[in-house]
């Protein structure tokens, strides 16, 4: 008896190792957790109305469909040969590297001291740790402190593709670099994950678990992960779900989440204790109640934002800029009787929908699934740093699919998605398969 079950463990890791070697396994990765998150979406313990259920399956799975076309066009197709005139010496990547650290240090030094208002180190550790034992706390403290926009967090974002770089980078040639320059990229992912900590979020943490775990990829092959790997992403998710939880104050199986019903008889909460389905179906939430958004615009008309309605950050710049209400274009904006903007997730569909229309996303999911294949074949095969770079982006920006646009959203990363994505682009020479 033992034997066998030895036997068909044995079968079940061959077949899994199989899958990974796979060249379209990141493809399959991500379908497979799309296809889980709809799922949820109809069939999960949050009750969401009913809203053009036919017409929202059906864009759902065009969107999806363009996604994987694009995806298989870039890799059947496309050849990248690197373009010697953008090809950087090691000894320049070290100092790209170096003043990324630094410079992450000290802005993340100015969130400490913004945070506990103080510059004493023994203040900003008792945060620090209050940010641990109670994040739930530390969260609506940031939300009060409400420091938004200041000198500091414009030259932050200036300044935010030269640090966002420091962690894949510092990560993916860590064993090449020197001693002292290993000690400062160390501090400087540390100092990051602490600012995120102090301030309750669960975003900045569940980023560096995944940037950790792409560059690990990158470097040993899919079918290595071994159990640093799943740890950090053990890690990150205990985090995410414990954050969340502490954040909402819930013992109990409430009545409503974001102001959608809950279904207290679903077989999640009979099969777990109130201490483990309650977060869980908090997370669930955040990876289905996009889709819901995405249902409603079936109710409303289209009005273009002119190419830049896909985030708040750029709403909220080009408002500015160009002195006209862009937001009020939005599908967000509209439905917000219905759907309230400020708590309520709209999936990436809905986001880029503001600019081209519901039936325009299809060629935005063909043209982000032909980029996402392009970039990790040159970050995989050919060691391209920007593509490196670049790698960890898109994976968050795949992942945050059912929820919102976070790339768009967080001008942190939209700077350097978007001048990364330049320079990838001058990096390489483009040769068409026939």
């Amino acid at each position: 008896m033992k034997t066998k079950l030895f036997g068909r463990i044995n079968k079940t890791k061959q077949v899994i190792r199989h899958i990974t070697k796979q060249k379209y396994f990141p493809l399959i990765l991500l379908e497979s957790y799309l296809f889980i998150s709809v799922i949820l979406f109809y069939f999960g313990p949050i009750n969401y109305p009913n809203v053009s259920v036919f017409k929202t399956v059906s864009l759902i799975l065009l969107y999806n469909f363009f996604l994987v076309i694009g995806y298989l066009v870039a890799e059947k197709k496309i050849t990248l040969i690197e373009n010697k005139k953008m090809v950087i010496s090691f000894n320049k990547i070290r100092i790209m590297i170096l003043t990324g650290a630094i410079i992450s240090i000290f802005f993340s030094y100015v969130s400490f001291v913004s945070y506990s208002s103080s510059i004493n180190p023994l203040i900003i550790i008792k945060d620090i740790l209050g940010g641990i034992s109670d994040p739930g706390e530390a969260y609506l403290r940031n939300i009060q402190i409400a420091r938004e926009g200041g000198v500091i967090t414009k030259f932050m974002t200036l300044l935010s593709p030269v640090t966002f770089l420091t962690i894949p980078l510092g990560l993916f040639f860590y064993f090449k670099l020197k001693t002292f320059e290993k000690i400062v990229v160390a501090i400087a992912i540390v100092t990051e994950i602490l600012t995120f900590i102090i301030k309750g979020t669960n975003f900045g943490i569940f980023k560096i678990a995944i940037i950790f775990v792409v560059i690990f990829m990158l470097n040993r092959g899919y079918e290595k992960i071994n159990l640093i790997t799943k740890g950090l992403i053990g890690f990150a998710l205990f985090y995410f779900l414990f954050s969340i939880s502490d954040r909402m104050q819930l013992t109990e199986i409430p009545n409503t989440v974001f102001n959608i019903e809950i279904d207290k008889q679903h077989i999640l909460f009979k099969l777990l204790p109130v201490s483990l389905s309650v977060p869980i179906m908090l997370a669930m939430s955040y990876v289905s109640q996009g889709y819901y958004a995405l249902s409603l615009t079936s109710l409303y008309n289209f009005e273009s934002t002119y190419g830049f309605g896909s985030g708040r950050f750029l709403i909220s710049n080009m408002q500015s800029l160009l002195d006209i209400n862009i937001w009020e274009r939005t599908y967000q904006y509209k439905m917000d009787p219905l759907w309230d903007s400020r708590v309520n997730w709209h999936t990436i569909y809905v986001w880029f929908a503001n600019d081209v229309g519901i039936y325009g996303v299809l060629v935005i999911m063909a043209i982000i699934g032909f980029l996402f294949c392009l970039v990790l074949k040159d970050a995989k095969e050919q060691k391209n740093i920007f593509a490196i770079i670049l790698l960890p982006l898109y994976i968050i920006m795949l992942l945050f699919i059912p929820a919102n646009n976070i790339i768009f959203d967080n001008p942190l990363m939209f700077m350097p998605f978007v001048i990364f994505n330049i320079v990838w682009i001058f990096s390489k020479r483009w040769s068409v398969r026939t």
